[in-house]
């Protein structure tokens, strides 16, 4: 009877599956079994847990029966496994109604920040609407995709992250993405979403700036390959205070990858220098943009393009378009059309991909008017006089600092997949540098390069020439970019390790 009252009063659920409610039921029986003799399980009567513990209902319904229910309990623990979607599959129109009518009652509230959710992120709704069963001392554990930790959806914010740091203490977080695949070792899906598993606890209006946070990333280790045995090092426990992340959101990816001696430098050049979108967003100057898109039902007529040279979007390689893959356009209708000055040359070209060897970007000019399609954004000077602002963000993104810049900050690399958005690229510290002859040398080589291979009568020792004379001039283009940071010892070692160590960890040994 104890055993009985103990699940009775103590163990309660939601889920809108049926079946996963009755899987939880019949565990906690194992349970209660587990501590029965044999002679006494035959006339074990189990207690009745659906509908007074166990609730087959949707988590953000306000008007379900558990709600009063649980109303009447102090829960110490909430633990869940919210599901993991966003856009179409994410929030239905139950949690849609709930974020809503929420927003709503704390405006009333005078809150710093209203609640929201990022691209339709259900697991975000989960995380929130935890509070409305919490007490003072309730403490929370999900675990979640971790992206949400890192991700910026379509707009420059996340709505969801800033409103969790200010209503909730954040306890730990136990970020497992660099390990998702020896952990799910057995998934079939090739792209395994990485899991973080956050601790925190409501903050019932109390100011949460002092909180300290603990991070905690695993990573992969010979110990795991071997025994199966994961280990923590020093250098990748962290403890930092609530009110650093609130002010600097990139943050939350630093402390993946890098240290507190990587956020002063990160820091630093973020300050003194613009970014790469504060410069091109000048319009005026400036057109940018994603190329044309196409779907199974085009609607938009685009006879006018047809026989423009096509550049598929696999023909571009740091400073080299690869003639072999432009064609002529022969779609007579598109889904969408863009800006068409986009297409008009000379124009920088940035493919959305990025090189997962070097972690650096796949950009070039062109120099002729071409189409191409939504996987290539179009950079576009307006006047000549500010051409050579192309080079610079050309040197930029196909740079060592790039390459660091995205081990620390950028929302996916390391973490999920090697699709780099353009919020992330374009964040980048802008820098004006003198790299046009470089540039035009390694264009040439390229193409020289192109054409002895084409023509198919080169010699090995040709092909090492070029390719070492490419190579010293994209040292020479690294070097500009250093001096130019005017970077002391220390952020010379961050880069270096980053690239040496977190990069090895990221993407293997080159």
């Amino acid at each position: 009877e104890v055993l009985k009252r103990l699940a009775q009063e103590n163990i309660f659920g939601i889920d809108k599956d049926e079946s996963a409610v009755q899987v939880a039921i019949f565990s906690v029986y194992l349970t209660l079994l587990d501590y029965q003799k044999p002679a006494e399980i035959e006339n074990f009567k189990f207690p009745s847990l659906l509908n007074s513990n166990f609730f087959v209902a949707d988590f953000f319904d306000t008007g379900a029966g558990y709600n009063p229910e649980f109303k009447k309990h102090s829960f110490d623990f909430i633990l869940g496994n919210p599901p993991w979607a966003g856009a179409k599959k994410g929030l239905d129109r139950i949690g849609k109604n709930y974020i809503r009518q929420r927003k709503s009652d704390e405006r009333k509230l005078k809150k710093p920040f209203e609640i929201g959710i990022n691209n339709n992120e259900i697991a975000e709704g989960f995380v929130l609407r935890a509070s409305d069963f919490c007490n003072l001392k309730t403490q929370i554990a999900f675990i979640i995709r971790s992206s949400i930790l890192y991700n910026l959806g379509y707009s420059a914010e996340s709505p969801f992250r800033p409103y969790w740091l200010q209503e909730f203490f954040i306890d730990r977080v136990f970020e497992l993405a660099p390990v998702r695949h020896e952990v799910f070792d057995r998934s079939s899906d090739p792209a395994i979403a990485p899991a973080a598993i956050v601790f925190y606890t409501y903050a019932n209006g109390e100011n949460t700036d002092k909180n300290r946070i603990e991070h905690i990333t695993l990573k992969p280790s010979r110990f795991f390959s071997i025994f199966k045995i994961f280990t923590i090092n020093r250098s990748d426990y962290k403890k930092i205070e609530q009110s650093r992340l609130k002010q600097y959101d990139w943050l939350w990816k630093t402390l993946v990858y890098g240290s507190y001696l990587d956020f002063i430098f990160l820091k630093r050049i973020k300050n003194e220098y613009p970014s790469i979108k504060q410069v091109i967003s000048d319009e005026t100057k400036f057109a940018e943009g994603t190329g044309i898109q196409y779907s199974s039902d085009p609607e938009y007529s685009s006879d006018h393009l047809i026989g423009k040279p096509f550049i598929d979007t696999y023909a571009i390689d740091p400073f080299f378009i690869n003639p072999d893959k432009i064609s002529k356009f022969d779609k007579p209708k598109v889904h969408r059309l863009r800006d068409e000055r986009l297409f008009m040359a000379p124009m920088l070209l940035i493919r959305e991909g990025i090189d997962m060897t070097s972690l650096t970007a796949r950009c070039a000019i062109s120099r002729e008017d071409s189409l191409f399609k939504s996987a290539v954004t179009s950079i576009k000077v307006l006047y000549n006089s500010d051409y050579q602002i192309l080079h610079h963000i050309a040197t930029l993104l196909s740079t060592t600092l790039f390459s660091y810049y995205s081990i620390n900050t950028f929302t996916t690399i390391g973490i999920e997949r090697e699709r780099v958005t353009n919020y992330n690229k374009f964040s980048l510290p802008y820098l004006e540098l003198d790299v046009q002859n470089e540039i035009e040398e390694i264009e040439r080589a390229k193409i020289e390069l192109y054409t002895i291979k084409k023509e198919g009568f080169f010699n090995n020792f040709e092909i090492e020439s070029y390719n070492r004379k490419i190579k010293e001039k994209f040292d020479l283009l690294d070097k500009k970019v250093t001096q130019k940071l005017r970077l002391s010892d220390i952020e010379r070692e961050l880069i270096d390790y980053a690239l040496t160590v977190s990069k090895t960890m990221i993407v293997g040994n080159e």
